[in-house]
């Protein structure tokens, strides 16, 4: 029987070395493909297995689903490459940056990290000055924010890095617009022109991030940020960025990066997880870092996010695990809002909370948010 910590090790196993899974039977194939698809990941596992030759000899109950995986993986990726054409003609002569992150930037740049990538959404990086005309043309072409509070309408427009979600009306499609990479209420917010200075252009015309600037934002999105519940996801992310990417040149520019935007500490526990987790191939120059004397926060830091990246599923996840991933949750939310800050947001949370149970959900219906003026 795979138990929560054995399943999660398995699944480890299963990619680090993806002929163990030959061995799997049906009966195991159900408790992974449960996780896989819980982490978002049973396309790029079926890639890996393709790629490696192993996909021909598991069972027929473990192709369907991989196959099934892959279909809709290949067809988010086309059609998130299609939006991106869109969005570039909405926004063209508006704005001089247009840069595209996450999973659409991988896929914009046909990284490794885009085959059998999933998305939630598209992420884009504008100006903080162009904000309000680039939210307009998109308002003008169908994409509008939903229903929200009147409270989270400030927390956005004050406090965080972006604007309230838009979706397309004809399509469905969700896109976070953003003028920042982190809350810019938080003292770690950094000067965005650090990351507009490390733009590439892809062959279809589109502005994405550098590869070590496209790398240390996932870093942060991972390291900095409170939810992990597509850790594992976004730590193979990394992963196949590093070994697509990861030549001499390209950690020298990372590990500036990182300084100049404050973020090394995040940079340092991701090289940890990798190379714990993952095996990822390091230079020596940052496998000497893992075994540098740091801190004893980082090193408590280090064993959390182990803990809280490891492969889980809800009807799986052990105690440890769980505590590990509220330990995550609290230090996020702590780095990107002032205490003051969070403190009443906390409470704010809280009492909507109670008076939702109270008096109903429609208490806080409000009409859909209006574009910023």
């Amino acid at each position: 029987m795979l138990t929560g910590a054995t399943l999660g090790q398995l699944i480890i196993n299963i990619y680090r070395d993806p002929i163990e899974a030959i061995s799997l039977q049906d009966s195991d194939w159900v408790h992974v493909i449960r996780v896989l698809r819980h982490h978002q990941l049973l396309a790029r596992y079926c890639y890996l297995f393709k790629q490696l030759d192993v996909f021909d000899g598991l069972t027929d109950y473990a192709k369907h689903h991989l196959i099934n995986a892959e279909i809709l993986a290949q067809k988010q990726n086309n059609q998130v490459i299609q939006e991106a054409k869109e969005l570039a003609q909405i926004a063209s002569g508006h704005t001089k940056k247009l840069v595209f992150l996450k999973g659409t930037g991988y896929s914009l740049s046909k990284d490794e990290a885009s085959k059998g990538r999933t998305y939630n959404d598209i992420d884009l990086l504008v100006e903080k000055d162009a904000i309000q005309i680039i939210e307009r043309r998109l308002n003008l072409n169908c994409w509008m924010s939903e229903t929200i509070k009147d409270y989270d309408k400030k927390y956005y427009r004050q406090w965080a890095h972006e604007i309230p979600p838009l979706r397309n009306n004809a399509r469905g499609t969700v896109l976070d617009l953003h003028h920042n990479l982190v809350p810019i209420v938080s003292d770690r917010s950094p000067d965005i022109n650090v990351f507009f200075d490390e733009l590439a252009i892809t062959d279809t015309g589109q502005q994405v991030l550098s590869p070590p600037a496209r790398t240390l934002h996932s870093i942060i999105h991972l390291f900095f940020n409170e939810d992990v519940h597509n850790g594992f996801r976004d730590l193979t992310d990394l992963d196949l960025l590093i070994k697509q990417h990861g030549s001499a040149d390209y950690w020298k520019k990372l590990n500036k990066l990182a300084k100049q935007s404050g973020f090394d500490k995040e940079l340092w526990l991701c090289v940890n997880c990798l190379y714990s987790l993952l095996g990822t191939p390091l230079p020596t120059s940052e496998l000497d870092k893992i075994t540098q004397s740091v801190p004893l926060k980082w090193r408590i830091l280090k064993r959390v996010y182990s803990k809280a990246l490891m492969p889980n599923h809800p009807t799986t996840r052990v105690f440890k695990q769980t505590i590990a991933l509220n330990l995550v949750f609290l230090r996020g939310h702590m780095g990107k809002m002032p205490l003051r800050v969070l403190f009443y947001h906390a409470g704010h949370k809280v009492f909507g909370g109670i008076a939702k149970l109270l008096l109903g959900e429609s208490v806080f219906e409000k009409t859909p948010d209006k574009p910023h003026q």
